[in-house]
């Protein structure tokens, strides 16, 4: 890995030694000679293709890398060398899962089996997939499509891109490369537009400090303490989810425009696709955030309410799917998800009623109040 990053950085640094005629060329064809030479000295080269699909991912990777490395309209060798910082800690945290052969113990082998049961099942014309069927599907596994199917359907995505080309096992491990290379480009831009509302971005400063603060997320030692040492692969997909979560809440705090509320709707019916109990911690402190800023700046209250409805109305349609399929689902003890989402809204109802009815005196809205506490 650093010597492809290594050929990453050489393209960089000649391409800008070149004319700019030359730099596509080189930016292009110094990758695709290096990995070509890397390949050449395994003892098992890879075969054609596995070359085309390298070369398809370097093309690919070329466009988006130089789309993205841009400030203010111009190109920046400097912004290219942050994204080259920040994809290479999102791939250096995964590095073991480049290869298609089965790693960890027993947890890591029971994820591996549901994924050959839902690749089984996609291949075979089963849409969407609901229930598990294969040996450990009467043994707690048949729940796990519906309750954490991100991660089962970013692999999903990937075999119909490659064709169904790769082993489950593969899948399973490039889902996890994309989690943790989307959390670090989104930890990456989310910071990006928070420091925009404060500071110009355009400083090469507050650029490195956002591409350093993203590294640092995925690299991090709980994430890869959850993923290496308890094999939480759902928990670790979920890194894609909170850095959207903690931008929408900042950006609601931040300014009164409500667009943060598209972040964090979207943010939070990641995070229930990816793994409900992170989903419950960052439901609370969401709320514990939003209703505390209404009580200690009331005056907010009217310019956002309306952008807040709009947030829940895109969490509702985007979480649609996950919600729907869990309530198929028996409870245990009375409960389930009808009961519990009384219990979430009872709890809006109650906080949110008690700071209407305090802000400005509206006695009126301690009706909602006994009403949420009665749920």
């Amino acid at each position: 890995f650093a010597l492809l990053l290594t050929g990453w950085f050489l393209a960089l640094v000649l391409g800008r030694l070149l004319p700019a005629r030359w730099r596509a060329g080189v930016e292009l064809g110094v990758p695709a000679a290096w990995l070509g030479l890397w390949s050449a000295t395994l003892k098992q080269p890879w075969t054609m293709p596995q070359v085309v699909y390298a070369a398809g991912f370097i093309a690919a990777g070329w466009c988006i890398w130089r789309r993205l490395a841009r400030v203010d309209g111009r190109s920046s060798a400097a912004e290219a060398l942050r994204l080259l910082l920040v994809g290479g800690a999102g791939v250096g945290i995964v590095l073991p899962y480049f290869t298609d052969l089965q790693l960890g113990g027993r947890d890591a082998g029971w994820y591996s089996s549901v994924f050959i049961d839902f690749l089984q099942q996609l291949r075979s014309g089963v849409f969407p997939v609901f229930l598990g069927q294969g040996d450990l599907s009467y043994n707690g596994s048949a729940n796990l499509f519906r309750s954490a199917p991100l991660c089962l359907w970013i692999g999903g995505v990937w075999d119909w891109l490659t064709w169904q080309s790769l082993s489950p096992i593969a899948v399973r491990n490039l889902s996890l490369i994309t989690a943790a290379v989307g959390a670090a480009f989104g930890a990456y831009f989310a910071l990006i537009r928070l420091l925009r509302q404060e500071v110009p971005v355009s400083g090469q400063w507050e650029r490195w400090g956002a591409a350093l603060g993203a590294a640092l997320y995925v690299l991090c030692p709980a994430c890869a303490h959850a993923l290496y040492a308890f094999e939480l692969q759902m928990t670790f997909t979920a890194l894609l989810a909170l850095p959207w979560i903690f931008y929408g809440n900042l950006r609601v705090m931040q300014d009164r425009s409500g667009f943060g509320y598209v972040a964090l709707a979207a943010g939070l019916a990641l995070a229930w696709m990816a793994h409900p109990p992170l989903a419950i911690i960052s439901v609370c402190c969401t709320l514990a955030l939003q209703f505390g800023r209404f009580a200690f700046e009331p005056e907010a209250v009217p310019a956002l309410w309306r952008a807040a409805v709009r947030g829940a109305v895109i969490f509702v349609l985007l979480s649609a799917y996950y919600f729907l399929s869990m309530t198929e689902l028996a409870g245990v003890g009375g409960a389930g998800l009808p009961r519990e989402g009384a219990w979430l809204l009872g709890l809006i109802a109650t906080i949110s009623s008690a700071i209407l009815a305090f802000h400005g005196r509206r006695w009126r809205w301690l009706a909602g109040w006994l009403a949420g506490v009665l749920v």
